[in-house]
This record gives C-alpha cells, structure tokens and sequence, in this order.
C-alpha cells in the first residue's frame, strides 16, 4: 500500500500517471486520457509487471491496461463502476476516491469514446492493440 500512497501523492504533483514499484518511481507522465498510461507502460518496461499505478480517472480501458501489463494494485481519484468490477473480477487491489457510474467524454455530455471502446474489445489485450493504433504507438517488437 506504500506504493499506492507514494503514487498518490504525485498525483497531487500535478501528474496524470504514476507508475511505482517497491518504492521506486518507474515512470511519470502528464496529459489528458489514457495515453500518458500507455506512454508511461512502455516506458518502465518489464519492470512495470507486479507495480502499482496511480491514475485520475479509471476506466475500463485503465482497468484492461492494468490487466494487461501485469500491474497488481490502483489507485484513482474517479473510477467507473465497470472499472471497478473488472480490477475486483480480475483480484487487483485498488482504491478510488470517487465511483461514478461511467467515465464522461470531455464535452460532458455522454460516455467517454475510449471507455466505449474499451467495453466493445474482446480482451485487455484487443484494448490495448486498438488503443495503440488510434494513438499511432508503435508497440515493441517484444511483444
């Protein structure tokens, strides 16, 4: 929970995602959505497997990302109630400040495009794949 708390608190710094294993800070990222997400993964690599994220908003798409790169704990200032059930379903340990029954899109009026997409995809792994090629991220060719 050290971990969780730590990625917390930078969250407070004005970053979007914090990524945070064994006290140690992997990766930090600011922007808009779930990219910084994404962006902050690749950058921590193999390591990322068995962190903990910090998130402001998690969504599905968050929750499959979680799923599939192995991160083991959340933590979010909103998450969607689907979010929730899928960290639950899946045993992630997870704290968020505040439940909302799904992730707004940014003109606040209706649902988000990516937690859309997200709930649509077969598999974290689909998420994942759809959300690199919308973002234009090229994935290494480890994978």
């Amino acid at each position: 929970m050290s971990d969780l708390r730590l990625g917390a608190s930078l969250l407070k710094d004005g970053h979007s995602v914090v990524i945070v294993k064994e006290g140690r800070v992997l990766a930090v990222e600011r922007g808009p959505g779930v990219k910084p997400l994404i962006t902050a993964a690749l950058k921590a690599g193999h390591d990322i497997c068995g962190s903990c994220l910090a998130d402001k908003v998690v969504g599905v798409a968050v929750a499959h990302l979680v799923l599939y790169f192995g991160i083991d704990a959340v933590y979010g200032k909103t998450g969607s109630k689907e979010a929730v059930e899928v960290l639950a379903r899946e045993n992630r340990v997870y704290v968020i400040d505040e439940v909302v029954p799904y992730i707004m899109n940014r003109s606040r009026d209706g649902r988000c495009p990516i937690e859309t997409l997200a709930c649509e995809s077969s598999s974290p792994k689909e998420t994942y794949e759809r959300l690199c090629q919308m973002f234009g991220i090229a994935r290494p060719s480890s994978e």
